[in-house]
């Protein structure tokens, strides 16, 4: 069991490293916290640019790590490749970690050493392994989520102070990760209340030292919180009041956040792995609350806190209202490990049940684990396997055909934050490409308007000579422009939407430009849509988005 064990462990930790150099050495959106530790590194400090998340766990190891690798290679100057792979294979040992921390809970109040359906069933859903490929705050935060699960199932157990104060630290993890992460200390009282029967003043003195134990674990990893308090305040209000308003769903409410929470369970799961996990877990529900040995067991009362857990995020997420995979994981998680569990209260009370009951029981049971398990790690294939089946990778290979094929072809790319629309072949390029960095634009000359913007980006490329255009679509969607003389309050681009494709279509047209081709950014998924259901395209990130063509006249073939 070992073996098979490590096995497992090792296999998913190769999986997450696999494809992690893609796209290096640019900086994808769903890595800049990549580039936010970058500029730390130059610029020699501990300090952090930004508290929008807060990040600190993450941050900081990546800097510590970086400087190691750095050290250990002989690198001299920055090196941007290496902090790339050192963020991205931080975020492989969160995903491990989460995965192991996950087995532990279930283990822990079912007393046993390990949990290997726990193993293969996180480590293959909720599209955790995707985001182990990807330089982002979230592998912590989904780290932090797990370890706080299992520093409570071992509260539960024990009920000792020091295992419940290290359940009230673990959730502050979580919380240090990234705000979100708060939630899980909803089940702090109720853990508190089950593992020592307080009365009143203990339990209003337990509440303090919960929250000082907690709070000292967001300042270990962000001691810049307290330093810098004035501006952390004012950046966790910007995000919170100006940026997040323009993520948020047209639809709101408990209605819409629960149909979103099935469409991205579909993708977690499967298709008919989503269903059966909901029916585990109401099945398991309804043993624990109608089985009278099951009522008193820890089994019953970790399923309890996951529920309180779960509804709270739930109750969370309709204020937050994002409808973006990540938001979706921590519900994700909440079910596999109450799926986990629902088995496990279910085995258990067949264990004395009559041979007629039990045997065709424990088959469905059976079956219900392995189509589960299935789906899931066809989900967890699909999100790994999607990386060089990406849009970017598609017109790289398209576009260096035709530059090879044609050796006069000129071709320009639209960039934004030091993403380009795909990697072009350097030795290929020479003197042919031409990057054209937009937001540098309205910085190297004054801007007032969109149209203007847009003509001065049009006229670079057609001042160059450029029979093609690439661009990402992000260039026609993202608040891009913001007049010169704003430039100083970044946040005041949300005031200058996009005017979105078609008014980019009419300046490329003038300048004549046609758009040719379209490389959608997933290609070759189409096998896992009868399985994970089209919602799988929701759940994938970090690999950018579709690549437009424009063509001034026809590709040599």
């Amino acid at each position: 069991m070992t073996l098979v064990r490590a096995a497992l462990y090792s296999g998913l930790f190769a999986a997450a490293l696999l494809f992690n150099g893609y796209g290096a050495p640019q900086l994808w959106f769903s890595d800049e916290l990549t580039s936010f530790i970058e500029l730390m590194i130059q610029g020699g400090t501990t300090e952090p640019l930004s508290f929008a998340y807060p990040a600190g766990l993450h941050t900081y190891l990546a800097i510590g790590g970086y400087r190691l690798a750095a050290a250990l290679s002989g690198v001299g100057e920055f090196d941007r490749v290496l902090l790339i792979y050192v963020a991205r294979s931080l975020s492989a040992i969160f995903f491990v970690l989460s995965v192991l921390c996950a087995e532990k809970a279930i283990a822990t109040v079912n007393g046993r050493g390990h949990d290997l359906k726990t193993v293969v069933l996180v480590g293959t859903s909720c599209a955790l392994v995707h985001h182990a490929h990807i330089a982002t705050v979230q592998a912590s935060l989904f780290f932090g989520i797990a370890l706080a699960y299992w520093a409570l199932a071992r509260t539960l157990v024990l009920r000792t102070g020091r295992a419940y104060y290290l359940a009230a630290a673990a959730c502050g993890v979580a919380v240090g990760a990234k705000y979100p992460g708060i939630y899980m200390g909803i089940a702090l009282p109720f853990a508190y209340i089950y593992a020592f029967r307080p009365g009143v003043l203990r339990f209003a003195r337990g509440m303090a030292l919960t929250a000082l134990s907690a709070g000292a674990a967001v300042l270990a990893a962000n001691p810049y919180i307290a330093v810098r308090f004035e501006r952390f305040l004012s950046d966790v209000m910007m995000v919170a009041l100006r940026e997040a308003p323009h993520f948020q769903a047209a639809a709101k409410g408990i209605s819409a956040t629960l149909d979103l929470t099935y469409e991205f369970m579909e993708a977690f799961f499967s298709i008919p792995g989503a269903a059966l996990v909901l029916t585990g877990i109401v099945a398991g529900a309804i043993v624990a609350a109608a089985w009278r040995e099951s009522r008193r067991s820890d089994r019953t009362v970790m399923l309890v806190v996951i529920a309180i857990t779960a509804a709270a995020y739930l109750m969370l997420q309709t204020a937050i209202a994002i409808p973006q995979s990540r938001y979706f994981i921590p519900l994700g998680l909440a079910a596999a490990l109450a799926f986990s569990l629902s088995v496990d209260i279910v085995a258990a009370a067949l264990v004395r049940r009559p041979r007629w009951l039990a045997y065709p029981a424990y088959g469905a049971l059976t079956l219900m684990v392995v189509v589960v398990l299935g789906g899931s790690m066809a989900s967890g294939f699909a999100h790994v396997s999607v990386f060089p089946e990406s849009g970017k990778l598609k017109a790289q290979r398209s576009v260096e055909a035709a530059m090879t094929n044609d050796p006069s072809l000129r071709v320009v790319q639209f960039s934004y934050g030091g993403r380009t629309a795909t990697l072009l072949d350097h030795k290929l390029c020479g003197s042919r490409c031409l990057v054209v960095a937009l937001d540098r634009l309205a910085v190297d000359r004054p801007m007032e308007t969109w149209d203007e913007f847009i003509d001065a980006a049009v006229s670079a490329a057609r001042d160059f000579g450029a029979d093609l255009i690439l661009a990402e679509d992000i260039i026609f969607v993202w608040q891009l422009f913001i007049p010169t003389r704003l430039a100083d309050d970044y946040s005041r681009r949300f005031d200058f939407p996009n005017p979105g494709l078609a008014s980019w279509l009419v300046k490329l047209e003038t300048a004549g430009f046609v758009k040719s081709r379209v490389f959608e950014r997933v290609e070759g998924l189409s096998w896992a849509y009868p399985i994970l259901s089209k919602s799988v395209l929701r759940t994938i990130e970090g690999i950018g988005g579709d690549v437009h063509s424009f063509e001034r006249r026809p590709l040599a073939r």
